[in-house]
């Protein structure tokens, strides 16, 4: 990216324009093209915050807010976490035959990072350790568990497998299929419509799972619980199918609908966390 420097005289002023993605002051960004054989992109234990876009580039754009600099004892040494830091930002990108892969390279955990990646890409997502240098602070992104961070994939039209055990995961509108398997997050996903998209998964063991519905939506809905509460609006109809599926004297409930004579198929699933259908906020 090949930012434009316009200097005032006399003011000391520099404007910098980015042809492309804009970088705000005190953030850092980072691009990288992708061989024309990568078809798999991987995010590994990456500490933070991490929002995924979709752009028109075949590249991967990434942008970070709060990353702070080493401290000043430290200047011009390099952070040793097991990982090269070849971004300046925290992560390690390295190329793996068709496999492009993003490592976590720091300790911090207060930092956001937006990432923009091609539609072509499909996406796997594993964050399964513990991320927090900020107990006791309060969070928008925190979770029952005093864990700090959260996954959030926006319109994203890239087959997306998400593995996470403390991460909150949201994910809005997407196009493509989607599985989440979670542990303890919350994990939200909003359906303003259902096009090529086959399947939708999400299973956790004690986060709770928040399925928002636009009354366009038309699919069907499978629904399995354990010790988990299941709330809905009244005209959400449900039919509990538990004896069908042999499981009444286990515990396990089930129940599966159809909204709109819908031919798409969502599961849900959570052991001990509630599982909630909803219709979106005026907000929303």
């Amino acid at each position: 990216m090949s930012p434009i420097r316009l200097k005032m005289k006399g003011l000391g002023i520099i404007i910098i324009i980015f042809l492309g993605h804009l970088s705000a002051p005190g953030q850092l960004a980072f691009e990288k093209e992708i061989k024309e054989n990568t078809d798999i992109l991987l995010l590994n234990e990456i500490s933070g915050n991490v929002i995924l876009k979709n752009h028109s580039k075949n590249a991967i754009h990434i942008v970070v807010d709060d990353f702070k600099p080493a401290p000043k004892e430290a200047a011009g040494l390099e952070a040793t976490f097991g990982k090269n830091d070849n971004t300046k930002m925290g992560l390690e990108l390295t190329d793996q035959n068709n496999l492009l892969v993003i490592n976590g390279a720091s300790r911090q955990s207060e930092q956001t990072y937006t990432i923009f990646i091609p539609e072509k890409l499909r996406l796997r997502i594993k964050m399964n350790s513990w991320n927090d240098s900020s107990w006791g602070k309060k969070s928008e992104y925190r979770n029952k568990w005093g864990h700090d961070g959260i996954i959030k994939c926006v319109h994203l039209n890239n087959e997306t497998e998400i593995n996470s055990k403390y991460h909150n995961i949201s994910v809005l509108e997407p196009r493509s299929p989607v599985v989440i398997n979670g542990m303890m997050g919350k994990i939200k996903l909003h359906l303003s419509e259902y096009k090529n998209v086959d399947i939708i998964h999400i299973s956790t063991i004690s986060g709770q799972i928040e399925l928002t519905l636009d009354a366009t939506v038309s699919t069907g809905i499978s629904i399995k619980s354990y010790q988990g509460e299941i709330f809905k609006p009244a005209h959400f109809k449900l039919e509990d199918i538990t004896k069908a599926m042999g499981s009444s004297k286990l515990g396990w409930q089930y129940f599966q609908g159809n909204f709109n004579n819908g031919k798409g198929k969502i599961l849900l699933e959570s052991t001990y966390g509630n599982i909630i259908l909803r219709t979106p906020t005026k907000d929303e």
